[in-house]
């Protein structure tokens, strides 16, 4: 299918949807239909481009540029700010630049990764005890200064996490 120009940033995929992001906006493939239409889902706030796009545990998962991400199919205003009472940012690291590369799920948690400067970090977020929103994400663990993070992915229990310097391989528990 084809949806305008620009240079992708990110894909994912529940196996029937399959989820597109330009630095303008995310759009929705349905896989089912012929030839698979593509939806515009959302846009970035003014002056922000979209640079991440992860699923994990039935959540889409998208990061701007300033630094923030969100849960995209929680969101009801679709643009991806602060409106009225929606805080669609599950970390909000807009002061502080950092950049989102990669999502895992595991052990009932979401994993959320990525770097500022030389510092590495990986938050974790669960859904709400009444199931309505994901909560405000906490750090989970970092890397040692210079080591970048840019891929996760859940095995068996564990996080395997892929880094500027090779690949680690992390136990997971509660704490």
């Amino acid at each position: 299918t084809s949806f305008g120009s620009g240079a992708v940033v990110g894909l994912a995929s529940d196996g029937r949807y399959i989820w597109v992001a330009k630095a303008a906006a995310l759009f929705q493939i349905d896989t089912t239909s012929t030839p698979g239409t593509a939806t515009q889902i959302a846009t970035p706030v003014s002056g922000q481009t979209f640079n991440f796009l992860g699923w994990n545990k039935n959540r889409l998962f998208a990061a701007q540029t300033n630094g923030g991400i969100f849960n995209a199919n929680d969101t009801t205003d679709k643009t991806m700010n602060h409106s009225g009472t929606i805080n669609p940012y599950v970390v909000n690291l807009t002061a502080r630049g950092f950049t989102w590369t990669c999502a895992a799920g595991g052990s009932g948690f979401h994993y959320l990764g990525g770097y500022q400067g030389d510092k590495s970090l990986i938050y974790k977020t669960a859904l709400l005890s009444d199931a309505t929103a994901l909560a405000a994400g906490i750090v989970a663990g970092s890397l040692p200064d210079g080591e970048k993070l840019e891929s996760m992915a859940e095995y068996l229990g564990y996080l395997i996490l892929g880094t500027d310097l090779g690949v680690r391989f992390a136990a997971v528990d509660d704490a």
